[in-house]
């Protein structure tokens, strides 16, 4: 080879690295933190108190929102809703998520129904735990 080539190596042994599984997901409302582990999934977020482990009570919240499940061992919302959910994760822009699954890495908020507006008291603050 001379040295005006230029090669490109895959790593195929990086596909082999464990991954770490996530152990839960923490939610940051309301001043309270409300915690769940990963077998508690699916957690149901909505208005119906009586189906849902974490109840916001607005009206243009579904009485089953959303919920938090696991595909592919990763954690994410699935919106059941008509209005839809819109997440942000980190600095990225926020994502309408409408009777869809998105996947949630790190941390973010989420707001059901209506667009993210950071000093809204009904965001929902979330951290995915390892």
């Amino acid at each position: 080879m001379d040295n005006d080539t230029t090669e490109t190596h895959l790593n195929l042994k990086a596909r082999e690295l464990p991954k770490k599984a996530f152990a839960g997901i923490s939610f940051f409302f309301n001043g309270k933190e409300i915690s769940f582990n990963r077998d508690d999934l699916p957690i149901n977020i909505g208005r119906d108190d009586s189906t849902c482990q974490l109840t916001i009570d607005e009206k243009i919240v579904s009485r089953v929102h959303c919920t938090i499940e696991e595909r592919n061992n990763q954690p994410g919302v699935c919106d059941k809703s008509t209005n839809g959910t819109f997440v942000k994760l980190g600095r990225a822009e926020s994502v309408h998520v409408c009777k869809n699954y998105f996947p949630l890495v790190g941390q973010g908020v989420m707001k059901l129904g209506e667009e993210i507006e950071l000093d809204d008291p009904n965001v929902l603050l979330f951290k995915i735990r390892f």
